[in-house]
Order: structure tokens, then C-alpha cells, then sequence
């Protein structure tokens, strides 16, 4: 079975998504235990200009892994994982250009009426195999929700941080979703 019919197959997710659980509960947390640190502020060091156009975009994968673009306003499914949790999915890719062999992304899921920070993940990622535009993608980037009832019918936004293993800035983006209950 090849990589995209794998990551499209119900079990490529639920092994997706068992690896995921599985980093969260090592001690080194669900950041794969990067030594990133924030180092804003007079002083710093820490370069903070993004790539012009953009190195990442958000989106869904469709069949034979082409890339669907969040325009805003897209509906998503809170499931439920194998552990219980809940979570959705976003998947992205990067720029060919411009994509880092590895780098950090942090997404923060806030209500859009009133700013209210649902969750906040980091995960440290490695850009996977192309999606059918040649682009390197970033599969199944999962968002633990810890309250789903929550969310559900709510608009939220997702902002999202893309950083260098040592903190350098990369990329910010954002989309809005609607959050739909997937049972």
C-alpha cells in the first residue's frame, strides 16, 4: 500500500492519531520535547519576519491527496479518538521553496464572537510526502478539544505559528471553522 492511500485509509488516521496520544503522554509533552523558547522582548534574538507570501496554507486533503484551501467558514467534525478525546483535524502544506526540514507549529483555537482561547497544541513536524501539486504537507495536524459540547455549532478561529526548530518565526495564518458534533 503506498503513503497516500495509507494517511486516506481509516487506519492510517487511527495509527496517525494513537502516535499522537502516545507523545502527549511522554514526559516531554506534545511538542516532542523541542527546547523552543519564547524569547520576545527587547533583547531578542529571535528573528520575527515572516516569508513574505506565505509558507503555509491551510486546508483538507481530498481524493489522491489534493489540497482543498480553507477559504473561512468551513465546516469540521469534532470526533472522538480511540482514547476518548476529542479533537479535529487540519491538515497543511508548505511552500516547496521555502520548507524547513522540520519546524514547529502551534495552533490556538479561539471562539470568533468573543476571543475565548479554546486549546492550545504544539507539535513538532517533519514535511510529509507531496500532496499532488508537489507541495510538502502537514497531515492530520490534530487539535485536542477538551470540552466538545463546548464548540459545537460555534464558529472558532485557528491561528496558527509556524517556527524554525530554534524559534525563528516562519509564518502566521489563520481560517475560521465551524465546529460540527461528528457523532
Amino acid at each position: 500500500m503506498s503513503n497516500e492511500a495509507y494517511y486516506a485509509s481509516p487506519t492510517g488516521r487511527a495509527v496517525a492519531f494513537a502516535a499522537a496520544l502516545f507523545s502527549c503522554a511522554s514526559p516531554m509533552g506534545c511538542d516532542g520535547g523541542s527546547e523552543v523558547e519564547e524569547t520576545e522582548g527587547e533583547g531578542s534574538t529571535t528573528e520575527m519576519n515572516p516569508i513574505a507570501e506565505g509558507l503555509l496554507e491551510l486546508g483538507a486533503f481530498g481524493e489522491a491527496r489534493l489540497f482543498v484551501p480553507y477559504v473561512g467558514g468551513e465546516e469540521e467534525l469534532v470526533e472522538m479518538g480511540l482514547q476518548g478525546g476529542f479533537h479535529i483535524f487540519v491538515d497543511g502544506r508548505l511552500r516547496p521553496d521555502d520548507a524547513p526540514d522540520e519546524l514547529i507549529v502551534e495552533l490556538v483555537m479561539t471562539f470568533a464572537d468573543d476571543g475565548t482561547e479554546v486549546t492550545r497544541i504544539r507539535h513538532q513536524r517533519e514535511p510529509d510526502i507531496p500532496d499532488a501539486d508537489g507541495w510538502p504537507t502537514l497531515p492530520e495536524m490534530i487539535v485536542f478539544i477538551p470540552d466538545p459540547a463546548s464548540v459545537y455549532d460555534r464558529v472558532v478561529d485557528i491561528d496558527v505559528r509556524a517556527e524554525t526548530i530554534d524559534g525563528t518565526l516562519l509564518d502566521t495564518t489563520q481560517t475560521q471553522l465551524l465546529l460540527l458534533d461528528g457523532e
